[in-house]
């Protein structure tokens, strides 16, 4: 078994790949009926011989370099509830020859098999994924094969830090403090409704159902301003290009531009019949376009003060973006269409792109214009704009409880971490969670 069982052991792209997908040639090729049989059996030997489980020993030192893996095949195998009755086996085992570390460590190694059974058995390769990096921080097996998690730049912790663990940081000369990499920012009073980063990836601004706007430091966890004046919840939050000032739409039906530093409101802007549902600045950081309930995108010059030009529809928006070049506005409607228009500041918008059953929670264009990304993928426009089309262009998603590029399924969220809205800048992924908590990762 040493010798063939290998991470990922059928070679696939595709981390959140099911059962299904392998063809059982590959199964008897990959996963001939020997290991098959040594992967099934081996603690049956091991069990009912006179072999000493003790430290040191070849048995014990398997489990410490191949324990993933050798989980990873019995999964495939379609093995993922005997898997836990043998790890249980193990543990007795190793309890009854003192074998202390081995117990804590197969004690540790059954929590994440128990709480990820059902992933296991649709998608064995989570097992160096979400099944690793949504264990406690605590956790022996997670510590042990965090490396399995390399592409992954930082990881997630949970729960509190026990003596238990820091006991084992002693004695194993480990130091904890290096691994963090999911900030829980607390202090909304209700439900995050949007999340955001600056420009830069430095902040992290929030938008929540008390009423407030918060900036966050996006490393180090910390508040630093908490936003008030609005009289109703706040849908919508966006920081202007550099970085100087915010824009966020509620409930109260107005858009208001603050100052980050201060953290004073600068702007009030009034116009919208319902909600505001979503709000964006131009390139130039001069207007603010907002989205609202009423069907109508308004856009706001914020440096003249003057009259908002006025985009309307035959549904609510809940969605908008502007282009690199500031030529093109897009707005995603309730009715699962997607709009495109021409705007210019001295002339009346026109409509140049309609896509219909398209459903979207987001809007962004490309650095040239020439696709939105949406997290149902991209939708192509072209110089002429014609008929978009899907591209293969990857885009980052969170969907059915998966974050996922293009349509390959990455990381399973375990159900604390699924969120109520979520932003992405660079490797960074936010998420705004009903727990009246964000959680900040890594990628």
């Amino acid at each position: 078994m040493r010798k063939m069982l290998k991470r990922n052991i059928y070679g696939l792209d595709d981390p959140g790949a099911g059962v299904p997908k392998v063809p059982s040639e590959k199964l008897a090729r990959f996963l001939p009926a020997g290991l098959q049989y040594a992967c099934t059996y081996w603690v049956d030997h091991l069990q009912y011989s006179e072999y000493q489980l003790c430290p040191g020993s070849r048995a014990d030192d398997f489990l410490y370099e191949h324990l993933l893996r050798w989980v990873e095949a019995l999964c495939w195998m379609g093995q993922s509830t005997k898997t836990i009755q043998l790890v249980i086996r193990l543990k007795l085992k190793a309890r009854s020859y003192d074998n202390a570390n081995l117990y804590e460590f197969l004690h540790d190694a059954n929590y994440i098999l128990s709480h990820n059974k059902f992933l296991l058995e649709e998608a064995p390769l989570q097992i160096y994924c979400s099944s690793l990096a949504f264990a406690p921080r605590e956790n022996i097996v997670r510590r042990y094969f965090e490396e399995m998690l390399d592409w992954m730049k930082t990881l997630p912790w949970s729960e509190r830090q026990s003596h238990r663990a820091r006991a084992l940081e002693r004695h194993h000369g480990s130091d904890a403090t290096t691994n963090t990499s999911i900030l829980e920012l607390q202090g909304h009073t209700d439900s995050v409704y949007a999340v955001t980063f600056s420009p830069d990836s430095k902040l992290v601004a929030s938008a929540s159902y008390d009423r407030t706007v918060r900036i966050w430091d996006a490393t180090a966890g910390t508040a630093m301003q908490t936003l008030k004046g609005h009289s109703s919840w706040v849908y919508a939050v966006a920081f202007a290009p550099d970085g100087k000032l915010l824009a966020s739409g509620s409930g109260d039906r107005t858009v208001r531009i603050w100052d980050i530093v201060t953290g004073s409101s600068t702007q009030t802007l009034s116009g919208h019949a319902n909600s505001v549902l979503a709000v964006t600045f131009s390139p130039d950081g001069h207007r603010v376009i907002s989205a609202s309930r009423d069907k109508k995108v308004r856009i706001w010059d914020i440096v003249t003060r003057a009259d908002p030009q006025l985009l309307e529809s035959n549904s609510a928006v809940h969605a908008v973006a502007f282009s690199p070049d500031s030529k093109l506005v897009a707005s995603a409607l309730n009715d699962d269409t997607i709009r495109i228009w021409e705007v210019t500041p001295d002339a009346i918008p026109q409509v140049a792109q309609i896509t219909k059953n398209w459903s979207t929670s987001s809007l962004a264009f490309s650095m040239d214009s020439s696709y939105l990304e949406t997290d149902q993928g991209a939708l192509i426009v072209d110089n002429r704009l014609q008929l978009p089309y899907s591209s293969e262009v990857k885009v980052a998603f969170v969907k059915d409880g998966w974050i996922g590029l293009g349509d390959m399924n990455l990381i399973w969220l375990s159900p604390e971490y699924r969120p109520s809205c979520l932003a992405f800048r660079d490797n960074f992924l936010a998420l705004g969670l009903r727990s009246v908590l964000e959680k900040v990762i890594r990628l």
